[in-house]
């Protein structure tokens, strides 16, 4: 299972069978192995998500010495942690692990490290690192290529780890792996690739794999964030596109529902710290929606409003 796992860090992140990298705040031995069920402890959370191509199950256990987090989809395992040492029993069928793994895996151990987790993109612009933030579907994937175009480099895909330094005061983001995926008419249209050499990202989703590389080249350093621009995607045809400056508990909300985990952080026994990490991050951040109307091609006006709205 190694083979599917990048050398590259992840998030932040350096796994030691991947080799450390002290310069990351975070390091995390990787270990294969059989794990027994009956090791995990007490399940304190579920999620189940029966979506149009697939369903979804999720489960967090929890022992003296460890935190499970159990994934049934079209990949099946378990992710255990202990301290600094995770844990890795995968079933051989199906979608492997690090698909898993570079989201809803590490999100558990980061989170429980103070570290925000949120559904989005990151991409770096003229020394800055900017998210787009929205649940999938909306376009975040084909804008993020579109950006690109224009001078953007793609730091990470699916999911940004908002690292706080300063007590606070500014939040870093580190690349992901440097792949991405996109919808087979976004690779189609904006790559020109025939998507049908691509693979997909499980049998269930029709999603495909690219790497970052080209004009969609991979950002490899971190970058302090400065702005999150939100994706409300309408159908109202008379909206072109607009940008607003969202504060306080609008804010909140919209960070909240773009939250990797849901709603796992009581169970975990982090809500109350990640409220504050929120906070804080909203008093340093600014936070934007951006509203435009359905269909692929007004993603180009999306694009400009946004070039537009950071050259202020």
């Amino acid at each position: 299972m190694l083979k599917d796992f990048y050398s590259m860090p992840l998030h932040g992140v350096a796994c030691g069978v991947l080799g450390s990298k002290k310069s990351l705040p975070y390091n995390l031995s990787l270990n294969f192995d059989s794990i027994i069920e009956s090791t995990l402890g007490d399940k304190i959370w579920s999620l189940v998500d029966q979506g149009e191509r697939y369903r979804t199950e999720l489960n967090l256990f929890r022992s003296a010495t460890s935190s499970s987090l159990q994934v049934n989809c079209e990949g099946q395992g378990v992710f255990k942690f202990t301290g600094n040492q995770l844990t890795i029993d995968w079933q051989a069928l199906g979608t492997g692990s690090s698909h898993y793994f570079q989201t809803v895996g590490l999100a558990v151990w980061l989170e429980m490290s103070q570290v925000l987790c949120i559904h989005g993109n990151a991409l770096e612009y003229n020394g800055q690192a900017i998210g787009l933030v929205a649940p999938s579907g909306t376009g975040k994937s084909t804008l993020s290529a579109k950006l690109c175009d224009s001078g953007f480099s793609w730091m990470t895909d699916d999911m940004m780890a908002l690292h706080p330094e300063n007590n606070g005061e500014q939040f870093r983001v580190y690349p992901s792996w440097p792949i991405a995926r996109m919808w087979p008419d976004s690779v189609q249209t904006e790559l020109n690739v025939n998507h049908e050499l691509l693979s997909k990202v499980h049998d269930g989703f029709s999603k495909r794999v690219i790497k970052l590389e080209g004009n969609l080249s991979a950002g490899d350093t971190s970058q302090i964030l400065t702005t999150i621009y939100v994706l409300n995607r309408v159908t109202d045809t008379q909206k072109s596109c607009e940008i607003k400056t969202v504060k306080g508990s609008r804010a909140l909300i919209l960070l909240l529902q773009n939250s990797i985990l849901g709603d796992a952080y009581r169970a975990l026994g982090v809500e109350q710290s990640r409220m504050a990490t929120l906070s804080k991050l909203l008093e340093k951040i600014t936070i934007k929606e951006v509203t435009y109307c359905n269909g692929s091609h007004n993603l180009n006006i999306v694009r400009n409003y946004i070039l537009e709205d950071l050259a202020k």
